[in-house]
């Protein structure tokens, strides 16, 4: 942008950014996946290095940070009850099932999490993978004080779309849960919240997309980007979930 400086000089701003090579973690994961060794270790180094991020922002502070967004994990439930009419009605119950189960286990954790400055949005586009296996963040334009594991339980909702068919989803993040511990220690009720934001993160998602959908029926991109989401959750109402949540306790030292 620019704008006249004194004597009518021309003054501007410009913004400098830094090139990072690599691969989105979307298309490195779709790679990965075809080896449980290769996916666990993509895992963790993607842990680190959010972890590393959650880690550096801790006592970062702005007064631009304290605002309302859609995509703030503090305000699922408000945001997906504001669209559930938006999606598709056939779709809705499994829509609410899923959400109805985390809703209750989620109850009495949510008042206990610490809250802090985040990035708010390591999807597996936002993120890049290095050749040598290192992982980069990109797109900081969602920042904002919300839970200090938002995170982790974004950035997990994503790694889910990637653990393959007949592999135990909680068991498949578990390498990212204890590498992003390492970076920056979680706290009990965090660790037991995780799991249950990611899947709201991803009920979001779908809610999100279906009304920007009847906003604009002509963009296919955004049925498009919303299949993993549904599989997901397809895969969430049938797949058992209980002792998942002991083996993040048992990674994090808390079991």
């Amino acid at each position: 942008s620019s704008d006249a400086g004194e004597g009518g000089s021309l003054r501007c701003l410009c913004r400098a950014l830094s090139f990072l090579p690599g691969q989105m973690l979307a298309e490195r994961a779709s790679t990965a996946a075809k080896s449980p060794d290769e996916l666990a270790t993509l895992f963790e180094a993607v842990g680190h290095a959010v972890g590393g991020l959650t880690a550096s922002l801790l006592d970062f502070s702005n007064d631009a940070a304290h605002r309302e967004f859609v995509w703030d994990l503090q305000r699922c439930d408000r945001v997906i009850g504001a669209h559930l009419a938006d999606v598709e009605e056939d779709r809705r119950p499994l829509l609410q099932r899923v959400l109805e189960r985390q809703q209750s286990h989620l109850t009495d954790l949510l008042p206990r999490l610490r809250r802090s400055v985040v990035h708010n949005d390591p999807n597996d586009y936002n993120l890049v993978v290095s050749e040598d296996g290192h992982v980069g963040v990109l797109d900081f334009g969602d920042m904002l004080y919300s839970y200090t594991c938002a995170d982790a339980a974004i950035c997990m909702a994503y790694l889910l779309f990637h653990i393959p068919d007949g592999s135990p989803l909680k068991e498949g993040v578990v390498p990212f849960v204890q590498r992003f511990h390492q970076r920056c220690p979680l706290e009990e009720a965090e660790v037991e919240a995780l799991f249950g934001l990611a899947v709201l993160r991803v009920c979001t998602s779908v809610s999100m997309s279906a009304y920007q959908s009847k906003l604009d029926p002509g963009n296919e991109y955004l049925l498009i980007s919303a299949k993993p989401a549904w599989r997901l959750l397809e895969r969430l109402d049938v797949e058992p979930q209980e002792g998942g949540d002991c083996l993040f306790r048992k990674v994090c030292g808390f079991a």
